[in-house]
């Protein structure tokens, strides 16, 4: 295989694993591919993906949905983050959400306390 079509095999993959979190990547789901690490920053350098914080990558061309910041704090705060919503006892309008909106990212730790990150 030429290194040519290997860095598209590269770039497919990880653009597909991508699809799934609204298209981000990390290192650590390049190297659960196979794909070296090294590999996000030249796609980056090409413009396949854009740099978003260190060791957070998202391809350009996945259209940006209301989702995404969510999604981009998860993965900023590593592989054992999920996030959690308040709900909201406040809203009077009957068609809104249940949630205010606001969310908060935890990281569970391996001793296990769980620091609470808001965002």
């Amino acid at each position: 295989m030429s290194m040519k079509s290997l860095a598209e095999t590269h770039r497919r993959a990880l653009r597909g694993l991508s699809l799934d979190q609204y298209g981000y990547v990390t290192p650590t789901n390049a190297e659960a591919l196979g794909v070296p690490a090294i590999e996000l920053r030249k796609i980056a350098q090409r413009g396949g993906l854009v740099h978003v914080a260190y060791g957070l990558y998202r391809f350009a061309d996945i259209p940006i949905t209301e989702f995404d910041t969510f999604m981009e704090a998860v993965l900023r705060c590593g592989p054992d983050a999920h996030l959690t919503a308040t709900q909201s006892s406040r809203s009077t309008d009957s068609r809104s959400s249940t949630h205010d909106g606001s969310a908060s990212v935890r990281h569970t730790e391996s001793v296990g306390h769980s620091p609470t990150r808001s965002r």
